[in-house]
Parts: structure tokens; C-alpha cells; sequence
């Protein structure tokens, strides 16, 4: 079996996994890493992909980029006043918001 490098494995998700929207502008308002249905993947394709699970979504189930659209019903501000996933996880350490403030994840000695 193959083994893709990060690169590779990135620009074919590109390729398969933007929607029409996100294709037709090249950015979108609601973006999905602000919804609080998106889950980053681990490890580091979760810095730039993750999974809606809202059954309510168009993309529910699937892989969806970060700066795409959820696919949530509403308009460009539907998750206003929700609470925030913080789904970008650039950081290694990222963990989500728990009352309003990052917890660090800290790794077990040896």
C-alpha cells in the first residue's frame, strides 16, 4: 500500500472534497471550523479537515474542509450566539474551549 505525504494527501482532498460553493468563490462566510457541528480529524490533517455532525447539514458525514461551509440550515451568521468549536487546530496541544478558556493538554512524563 502507498503511502502519501502530507502534501499529497491535502491537494487530493482539495480535489475531491470542496463543495460547489467553496469552488464557485473561493471563500465562503460561514465558514465550517466556526461551527460548532464541525470536528477537526486528528493528527495533522485536523489543522485543515474535520466532520459535520449535524444531521440538519447538507455536509453531514462528510470530510469537510476548514474554510468551507458547514451546510447548516440559515444564513451566513447561523451559528451566531453559539457556542464556539474552535475547530482550527494548528496547535498540537489544542483542546476545546471549556468555559470560555483554552486548558493546555499536557503530556505524560517519561
Amino acid at each position: 500500500m502507498r503511502q502519501f505525504t502530507y502534501s499529497e494527501m491535502y491537494e487530493l482532498l482539495m480535489d475531491a472534497c470542496l463543495s460547489e460553493e467553496y469552488l464557485a468563490t473561493d471563500w465562503v462566510p460561514a465558514q465550517a471550523l466556526l461551527c460548532p457541528y464541525y470536528v477537526p480529524l486528528s493528527g495533522r490533517l485536523g489543522s485543515d479537515w474535520g466532520v459535520i455532525v449535524n444531521p440538519e447539514s447538507r455536509r453531514f458525514r462528510l470530510l469537510t474542509f476548514e474554510h468551507d461551509d458547514c451546510g447548516c440550515p440559515g444564513d451566513y451568521d447561523r451559528h451566531r450566539n453559539q457556542p464556539e468549536q474552535d475547530g482550527d487546530a494548528w496547535w498540537t496541544g489544542w483542546v476545546p474551549r471549556d468555559g470560555g478558556a483554552y486548558q493546555e493538554l499536557r503530556q505524560p512524563p517519561g
